[in-house]
């Protein structure tokens, strides 16, 4: 609101633009941590449902709905599956802690390197899918890895977020009955692997 006052009584063009472009970047802060707290709230309200997940389809329509943050464009993406079995799970918990992790992906691309990457492996058996999105990013410190996923942590210099995200991840995928491992080596990358019962049997809710 301040820079709006500003710009009111600015003449110069380009210290006009200069402005509006920190205001974009303070709206999209607000936008993200919006959507954290929307995430929050459905986490904590909604009933776990059992339906038929389409993992791969559903990966996809994240990355399409993400392909336009900032330096999503150096990203090479790529999602390997074996979902031959079908998943049966909690749709929109589901689509949170993916989303979350290939955002987070995204985000903490080292921009030091030629390309980013973000791979998706998605493996689903008769008793348990699992989903990894690994990437080639900035890592995060051994010391920081049993931390990640508390509330308002963050674990990286170029983290601008709430500190909600991943604890929103873990937070879902246990109410899914599932578990997060997380490996990452500084300056190198970092592996979320998401375990989640695989309720194959019939649609159901609790």
């Amino acid at each position: 609101m301040g820079l709006i006052e500003i710009i009111r009584a600015e003449k110069e063009v380009d210290l006009i633009l200069n402005y509006i472009g920190l205001m974009d970047k303070s709206v999209k802060k607000l936008e993200e941590f919006i959507r954290q707290l929307t995430q929050f709230s459905q986490d904590a309200r909604l009933k776990v449902v059992r339906k038929p997940i389409q993992l791969q389809e559903m990966v996809g329509e994240i990355w399409q709905n993400l392909a336009f943050m900032d330096n999503a464009n150096r990203v090479d993406f790529e999602v390997n599956s074996n979902d031959a079995v079908d998943f049966f799970g909690d749709p929109v918990r589901l689509s949170i802690v993916v989303n979350n992790l290939i955002s987070n992906a995204i985000k903490y691309q080292d921009l030091q390197k030629e390309r980013a990457r973000v791979r998706v492996n998605i493996d689903v058996q008769p008793e348990e899918a699992t989903i990894e999105v690994v990437d080639n990013g900035v890592g995060i410190p051994e010391d920081y890895l049993p931390k990640v996923f508390e509330l308002f942590f963050r674990a990286s210099i170029q983290a601008t977020g709430s500190g909600l995200g991943l604890y929103i991840t873990r937070s879902a995928t246990e109410k899914m009955g599932g578990r997060m491992e997380v490996e990452s080596v500084h300056g190198e990358g970092s592996t979320f692997r998401l375990r989640l019962p695989n309720h194959a049997t019939s649609e159901e809710s609790e």
